[in-house]
């Protein structure tokens, strides 16, 4: 990777060490402060896939007010490789990524190590479970 991604906004020093320093923090809470993080991030990430992903808004039930916010990971529907990868202009949570640009930029060897739409880290699995996919990060999940 060339020094300028390191440089780049999707890698930021300040909020890798914010994780960091929540992950340490977290672990003094014992286990009920664990689970009660464990379930107010995958709140966050439902309500967010759910506010800007167009497949997820169909996927994922809204939580319900009665559940206190309460979500089962376990009754979360799984979904495969696949299916993202057939719905991917659906699924991405930036309308403004598109798999087409995206292919196109990762098929550059010039643009090997830049971000892509300048704060994007991208990369393709190998496909070794018979499905390539294309993956896209920001700073926050570069952080986590």
């Amino acid at each position: 990777m060339s020094q300028a991604a390191f440089e780049s906004p999707v890698f930021d020093p300040l909020r890798l060490t914010a994780v960091s320093l929540d992950v340490q923090a977290v672990q003094r809470l014992g286990v009920a402060g664990i689970r009660a993080r464990q379930g107010s991030r995958l709140r966050a990430l439902v309500q967010a896939a759910r506010a800007r992903s167009r497949l997820y808004r169909e996927l994922l039930p809204a939580v319900p007010p009665e559940s206190g916010g309460h979500i089962e990971l376990a009754a979360l529907p799984v979904v495969s490789k696949a299916q993202l990868m057939q719905r991917f202009d659906d699924w991405v949570a930036d309308p403004a990524i598109r798999q087409s640009e995206l292919q196109a930029f990762m098929a550059d060897p010039q643009r090997v190590g830049a971000p892509f739409l300048g704060r994007y880290v991208v990369w393709e699995s190998s496909g070794s479970s018979g499905e390539q996919g294309l993956f896209v990060q920001d700073a926050r999940a570069m952080a986590v």
